[in-house]
């Protein structure tokens, strides 16, 4: 059988479907919310289910914390919330490859945390791996990258929080910034560890993250 197993897709077209793309971007607009065109995401496309299910959820887990599918886009639609629950931005995350892998489609949150949820804060890069530590227990939140601002991190601990735990990615990117996520974390009136896992926080097991935070809490004591 000479029947090609793939379709050749040239430059001419992957310039076509970018500038697609960045038209229905420009269509979304600037309100600060989750756009209307959009699918659940267990309905999404097989690289959209596939991202989630990588990540430690199961599409209906995903659906309980508002993700979406955006056809147009090919991405996952990811509701970002302070910590009353205010829906602060929409972040759309590429699941084919494309560049960026990350963009804030409206609004400028400064993190993700969840509403009502006690105990030591785990600081992560991303939303998946603050959900990660959700679910094993802890206050995950999301810086949404690998810097802090001051004044965010004064805001985060407000409350009568006394504990904080940095637990970025174990790559470059994530090893050089734990010194300066400290150092913004220095205005704050609380006790900072630093939690060294072998893998992103969001592929990990939930025993493993909690033997993770329970080995840093007691050294910090």
């Amino acid at each position: 059988c000479r029947t090609p197993e793939y379709e050749y897709i040239d430059q001419h077209s992957l310039a076509e479907i970018a500038a697609q793309r960045r038209s229905v971007e420009q269509g979304i607009g600037t309100e600060v919310r989750m756009p209307t065109s959009t699918k659940c995401i267990t309905e999404a496309d097989k690289e959209g289910l596939l991202w989630v299910l990588r990540g430690g959820l199961t599409p209906e887990a995903a659906k309980s914390h508002g993700f979406r599918w955006h056809a147009g886009l090919h991405k996952v639609l990811i509701p970002i919330r302070d910590s009353i629950g205010r829906y602060t931005g929409t972040l759309a995350r590429s699941v084919d490859g494309s560049a960026p892998k990350y963009k804030m489609l409206n609004g400028s949150p400064k993190y993700h945390m969840p509403k009502n949820v006690s105990g030591p804060i785990v600081l992560t890069e991303d939303v998946l791996s603050a959900i990660a530590y959700n679910r094993a227990g802890y206050c995950g939140v999301a810086i949404l990258g690998t810097s802090l601002d001051a004044l965010t991190a004064v805001h985060l601990t407000e409350g009568g929080r006394h504990e904080v735990l940095i637990s970025l990615d174990p790559d470059k990117a994530g090893l050089l910034a734990v010194g300066r996520v400290r150092k913004a974390l220095g205005l704050s009136d609380v006790t900072v560890g630093v939690i060294r896992p072998r893998r992103d926080p969001k592929y990990l097991p939930r025993q493993e993250l909690q033997q993770l935070v329970q080995e840093q809490l007691t050294s910090n004591a």
